[in-house]
């Protein structure tokens, strides 16, 4: 019975034996490594801070909008109001959805807007968080206030000047305020939300065409908001002919971006995984090769074919603990960089991703599996006859 020093002694002979074919394998465990725990963080870290923001700006959690044409806005408010799984309503929200694209410096920006205008009073429901420009309660005549991520995307300065078109030609508004629309700083609506001061939709449109509103609901248990539409739904008799924007579609526009990302980091980090796998599959082979003479002089000096096993296990399993860490610690960083980036448009560079528990269980998993594989592929060496090896070695 060969102790785990002897064990340990050989296993980092190999090693150094090795050095390049070692440093290789180090290099792709690492790689899958980081690749995998930035695609884990980026699948399960970024919900929290988006709940944490619309929970912040007291966010609706669904936003109602319909032609006054079709419904009775007083009808459509008192149903909500008096549901009993409702907690608050916002006031009925004039909008006009503009029929072309804003016009910032001579260009045509990417998005419609859906121009709504903030009530005189303050919002408690649906506020919002100014990025740039001084907090105001609505933005004053001939000015607009436009998400971060409009303004980002489009390069759009504090007090330029943006032209919306109307039946009149174009209207220059001065950008006042640069803010986080809870609903619409994710950058993937389209229209995209502008806020207008009261009764400015009358400058700019005639009034045959002042007809839709959006309501804002929260409901007091986000659960129950499907089965409460559902009966709005059955109460008119039928589909809502409307738009209705959910709590969960809010939260899918800002991880959209993020989500696709971690998809495509977890497929590169599985192709990553399956060279190094096969890289160490590779070399134990080729060593059974150049060794052959080897093994038979371990067995004939008393190692067990568990023993010339464990060699590679504890040769594998000591790169693994090196490199795994390694991996590790790049994909904390990577997760906060990207993380910080993405998050801007929303007012907030902090990611809350939760690190040490995935952590640890990549580090058991990829361990556990590099063992598993090299327990499989050095079980050849353990196979091999003393006598055989000795004389054809």
């Amino acid at each position: 019975m060969r102790t785990v020093s002897s064990l340990i002694l050989l296993s980092w002979a190999n090693i150094k034996r090795k050095k390049i074919g070692s440093a290789l394998i180090s290099i792709t465990i690492a790689l899958a490594t980081l690749l995998f725990m930035t695609a884990l963080g980026s699948l399960g870290g970024f919900d929290r801070p988006i709940e944490n923001m619309l929970r912040k700006l007291n966010a609706s959690h669904a936003l109602v909008g319909f032609d006054a044409r079709i419904y009775n806005p007083g009808e459509i408010k008192g149903w909500w109001e008096a549901h009993p799984d409702v907690a608050s309503v916002t006031p009925l929200l004039p909008k006009v959805l503009t029929a072309s694209r804003p016009v910032y410096q001579d260009r045509e920006l990417g998005p419609l807007l859906k121009l709504t205008e903030r009530p005189a009073q303050p919002l408690e429901q649906d506020r919002l968080e100014f990025l740039e420009g001084e907090p105001a309660a609505f933005p004053g005549h001939r000015e607009i206030w436009i998400s971060n991520s409009v303004a980002r995307s489009a390069g759009i300065k504090l007090d330029s000047e943006l032209e919306l078109a109307t039946a009149e030609g174009l209207i220059p508004y001065r950008v006042s305020a640069v803010v986080v629309d809870p609903h619409y700083s994710s950058g993937f609506m389209n229209p995209e939300r502008a806020w207008i001061g009261p009764g400015e939709l009358a400058f700019l449109f005639p009034p045959g065409k002042l007809h839709t509103y959006t309501l804002g609901i929260r409901v007091r248990e986000i659960s129950k908001l499907e089965a409460v539409w559902g009966e709005f739904n059955r109460h008119l008799g039928g589909g809502f002919s409307g738009s209705y924007l959910s709590h969960q579609a809010i939260v899918n526009s800002y991880a959209f971006m993020i989500r696709m990302l971690g998809i495509i980091l977890l497929l590169f980090s599985f192709f990553s995984l399956v060279i190094a796998l096969f890289i160490i599959s590779a070399t134990i082979s080729a060593t059974i090769l150049e060794s052959y003479r080897t093994f038979g002089i371990l067995k004939a000096q008393g190692y067990t074919p568990r023993n010339i096993k464990h060699v590679y296990q504890l040769q594998f399993f000591l790169i693994s603990i090196v490199s795994i860490p390694f991996g590790l610690a790049g994909s904390y960083f990577t997760i906060r960089i990207v993380m910080s980036l993405i998050l801007r448009s929303i007012g907030t560079a902090s990611s809350e991703v939760s690190f040490f528990v995935p952590a640890l269980l990549t580090f058991v998993g990829l361990a556990s599996l590099i063992l598993l594989i090299t327990g499989i592929a050095g079980g050849k060496a353990g196979r091999i006859k003393p006598a055989t090896a000795i004389r054809y070695g």
